[in-house]
């Protein structure tokens, strides 16, 4: 019994945060900066199967992102992603813009991106060589506020690219799920 009043206390709780907060907390200004780690998981589902130039099946996504906010709706966003997988760090460079569905004044904003991708792969074993890729990065998501400069988010991106190597220039597309908190600085 006790046990279950605590829970349901503590879910009341969130709930008065989640909900309870004003409504200019979760709009965007020009010249906000938004700051966001990231975790997740990337898997290649096309990739490079040449000899000596393979790239991994999937890997651990880690990496952080900045955005600028140009107006409430726009943003211009950079971000560093390392990927790490058996025998490889994958380490991508983004830049892009995100047009963001902010038109209630709400917890919930929901967004699309794209952009453009350099990664390096670099293998961690002698019988697999460095090479380039550059690609394009559409991805939709979503961030909820849970405070007036804190939210959590999710994003699914493909990544279609090239991968540029010694032995041969081949066609890769890359699947990307990750969870992030933003920081309104």
């Amino acid at each position: 019994m006790v046990r279950e009043l605590r829970s349901t206390a503590a879910a009341l709780a969130l709930l008065i945060v989640l909900v309870g907060q004003s409504a200019q907390a979760y709009s965007f200004a020009a010249g906000d900066w938004l700051l966001r780690p990231i975790a997740g998981w990337s898997v290649n589902v096309v990739r490079g199967q040449t000899e000596g130039s393979e790239s991994p099946s999937s890997g651990m996504l880690l990496g952080v992102d900045a955005e600028y906010a140009v107006d409430r709706y726009f943003g211009v966003t950079m971000g560093v992603h390392p990927n790490f997988a058996s025998g490889f760090i994958d380490t991508a460079l983004l830049g892009g813009v995100k047009y963001r569905f902010a038109y209630w004044e709400m917890p919930f904003v929901p967004y699309v991106e794209t952009g453009v991708t350099l990664a390096f792969l670099a293998p961690l074993t002698a019988e697999h060589e460095l090479h380039t890729n550059l690609g394009v990065r559409p991805a939709i998501g979503f961030d909820y506020f849970v405070l007036h400069d804190l939210a959590i988010g999710f994003a699914v991106a493909v990544e279609p690219s090239v991968a540029f190597a010694q032995t041969a220039n081949q066609f890769e597309l890359a699947v990307e799920l990750a969870l992030g908190i933003a920081w309104r600085l």
